[in-house]
C-alpha cells in the first residue's frame, strides 16, 4: 500500500466507451509482448482505476520496477 503512488501510470486520452477490463486487457498484452520471452509471474496490471466521463485511467502495476519500464 505504501508503494501504490509509484507503482501507477497515468493513461489520458482513454475512449470514452472503453471499460476496465478493455485497458488491462490492451496493457496486459502489450506489456506481454514487449517483455518477450520474458515471463511474468502474474499478469502485468494488477488494477485499473477508470474516469470515463474525464477519459482518464490509472493503471497499477505489481512492482515499480514493471511501472517505471511502462513509461
Amino acid at each position: 500500500m505504501a508503494t501504490r503512488h509509484a507503482r501507477r501510470i497515468y493513461a489520458g486520452g482513454i475512449p470514452a466507451r472503453a471499460t476496465e477490463v478493455e485497458i488491462a486487457n490492451f496493457f496486459n498484452d502489450i506489456i506481454t509482448r514487449a517483455l518477450a520471452p520474458v515471463r511474468l509471474d502474474g499478469p502485468p496490471v494488477l488494477k485499473v482505476y477508470l474516469n470515463s466521463e474525464k477519459c482518464y485511467a490509472f493503471i497499477e502495476f505489481p512492482t515499480i520496477e514493471l511501472c517505471t519500464a511502462c513509461m
